[in-house]
C-alpha cells in the first residue's frame, strides 16, 4: 500500500475510540474520504467516516449504541456520546445496470479494492494515526495540482453512477479545482446518462455548487453538456444572449450574491423567460421538476416576479418595498438587484442598494410597522367599536397601514381608532 507518514490528522475522540476498538478486536479500520482529503486541504471535517475489515455483524458486537443506517450496503452508524459516526465495511461494487445503485454488493477484506471503487482520487484515501494516510491513486497529489480526477476508468466510474459528473462540477467550484482532461472528457461523452439520476440528487448537487465558494463553475457544467440535460433553460438563455450579442451575465451575478440557496436560485433563473413574470414562471416549473421544497420554490419565484420592483431611497420607500414584497424576502430582493447592478457594472445603483439595505437594517432595527401585524390595532379592536365584521375591517386596516407606512408616529391605537371611527362613518357602516 501507499502511504505517507508525515501529515498527522487530528482525529475526533471518538473516531479514534471507533478505530482502537475495531483493531484491538483484530479488524483493520481507517477513517476514510472526504473527511481525509478536508484535513489535507486545512478545512476541518463536518463528517468523519470509517471504513474497516469488519462486517456489519462484528461491528455491532462490538458497540453498544448502533443503527442501522446501510445495513444492506455494509453501512452501521456508530454513536460515541453526542457524536455519529458512519462505520462501512470494506465492499466491492457490482455491475451499475440502472446507472444509480449497484445491483449488488460484495464485502471484502481488502482496502485498495474498497477505495478503488470510490469517485474521485481526492475522495479514495484513508488514514490511521499509526500507518499515516494510505493513498494508492495520489490523491494528495491531485491536492496539489488542484484537480478532481476519477479513480481509474473515469468512462467507467460515471457509468456506474452517473451523478458523479455534477459532483466533479460541484467539488471543482467548492474547493477552486479544475476538472482533469480525461474525466471531463468521459463526461462529455456521457453527460445523457445524468437522466438516469434523480431529480432530488440532481437538485442535491445543482445548489451544493450555486452556493459554493466560485457559482461560476455551473458554466463547466454547461460546457460538459450537462446542464443541456437538467437545465435546458440555462442554455436557451445563453444562446439567447449571444445571438443578441449581449454579455451573458449570470455567472457573474452569481458571485456577488450571497451564498444562499433561495437567492441564488432566484439569480440563476431570473432571465429564463422575456419578462420577470415569464421567468417567475419557468422557475416555478423548474423546480417543481427538480422537486424542490415548497418553501424554496416559492421564495424563488416571488424574488424573480418582483425582481424589477424601484425601491424607493427613503425609510416610507423602504416600509413600502417590505409591505409589497413581504419582510421575509426583502433582504434577498435587494440582494438579487444588488448583484444585477454589480454584474452590469453600475456603481450608482450599487452604492444606491447598498443605501436601501442600510435604511431597512434601522427600519427593522427600531421595529417599525411594515404589515398589518406591526398595527396598534386589529381587527377585533374594529369590532369591539362597532365596525364590521366584514370585509370593511380590512379595508380600513389596510387603508390606515398605508397612513402608518407614510408615517409611523401615527401608530398609536386611540389615534388609530379615531381614524378608523371617521373612516367608518363616512362610509355609513357602523354598528351594520
Amino acid at each position: 500500500m501507499s502511504q505517507e507518514n508525515k501529515f498527522l490528522i487530528n482525529i475526533p475522540q471518538g473516531a479514534e475510540k471507533i478505530l482502537e476498538r475495531l483493531n484491538a478486536a483484530g479488524h483493520e479500520a481507517y477513517i476514510v474520504g472526504g473527511c481525509v482529503r478536508d484535513s489535507l486541504l486545512g478545512i476541518t471535517p463536518k463528517d468523519w467516516d470509517i471504513t474497516t475489515s469488519a462486517d456489519p455483524g462484528e461491528v455491532k458486537k462490538l458497540f453498544r449504541r448502533t443503527v442501522d443506517t446501510g445495513i444492506r450496503h455494509g453501512t452501521v452508524t456508530v454513536l460515541m456520546g453526542k457524536e455519529s459516526y458512519e462505520v462501512t465495511t470494506y465492499r466491492v461494487d457490482g455491475n451499475y445496470s440502472d446507472g444509480r445503485h449497484p445491483d449488488r454488493v460484495s464485502f471484502t477484506g481488502d482496502l485498495t479494492e474498497d477505495l478503488k471503487r470510490r469517485d474521485f482520487t481526492i475522495n479514495a484515501m484513508s488514514y490511521h494515526p499509526d500507518q499515516g494516510i494510505i493513498d494508492e491513486f495520489d490523491g494528495a497529489g491531485d491536492i496539489s495540482r488542484r484537480l478532481v480526477k476519477c479513480v481509474g476508468d473515469p468512462l467507467e466510474r460515471f457509468t456506474e453512477d452517473a451523478l458523479r459528473m455534477m459532483r466533479a462540477v460541484r467539488f471543482a467550484a467548492q474547493l477552486g479545482f479544475d476538472i482533469d482532461g480525461a474525466t471531463a472528457e468521459a463526461a462529455r461523452q456521457l453527460a445523457d446518462r445524468i437522466e438516469y439520476v434523480s431529480a432530488e440528487r440532481i437538485r442535491e448537487e445543482l445548489v451544493k455548487t450555486l452556493v459554493s465558494p466560485d457559482p461560476a463553475r455551473i458554466m463547466t457544467a454547461m460546457d460538459l453538456g450537462l446542464t443541456a440535460r437538467i437545465l435546458p433553460e440555462f442554455d436557451r438563455s445563453y444562446e439567447r444572449a449571444m445571438e443578441k450579442g449581449e454579455a451573458f451575465l449570470p455567472p457573474l451575478e452569481l458571485g456577488f450574491a450571497p451564498a444562499n440557496a433561495v437567492l441564488r436560485l432566484a439569480v440563476l433563473m431570473r432571465n429564463f423567460g422575456e419578462s420577470p413574470a415569464e421567468s417567475a414562471s419557468a422557475a416555478d416549473d423548474i423546480l417543481k421538476r427538480l422537486k424542490s421544497d415548497n418553501h424554496t420554490r416559492e421564495h424563488v419565484v416571488r424574488l424573480i416576479r418582483l425582481q424589477g420592483h424601484e425601491i424607493e431611497e427613503s425609510e416610507a420607500g423602504v416600509r413600502r418595498a417590505a409591505y409589497i414584497a413581504g419582510t421575509d424576502i426583502l433582504d434577498e430582493l435587494i440582494s438579487l438587484q444588488k448583484s444585477a447592478a454589480a454584474a452590469a457594472g453600475n456603481e450608482t445603483e450599487t452604492l444606491r442598494l447598498d443605501s436601501i439595505g442600510e435604511i431597512y437594517r434601522k427600519v427593522t432595527e427600531e421595529g417599525q410597522c411594515v404589515n398589518l401585524k406591526g398595527l396598534a390595532l386589529n381587527g377585533n379592536d374594529l369590532i369591539s367599536s362597532g365596525i364590521g365584521p366584514g370585509p370593511v375591517t380590512g379595508e380600513i386596516l389596510k387603508e390606515l397601514l398605508e397612513e402608518i407606512i407614510e408615517d409611523p408616529s401615527l401608530n398609536r391605537k386611540e389615534l388609530l381608532l379615531e381614524k378608523a371611527l371617521k373612516n367608518a362613518e363616512s362610509k355609513r357602516i357602523i354598528g351594520k
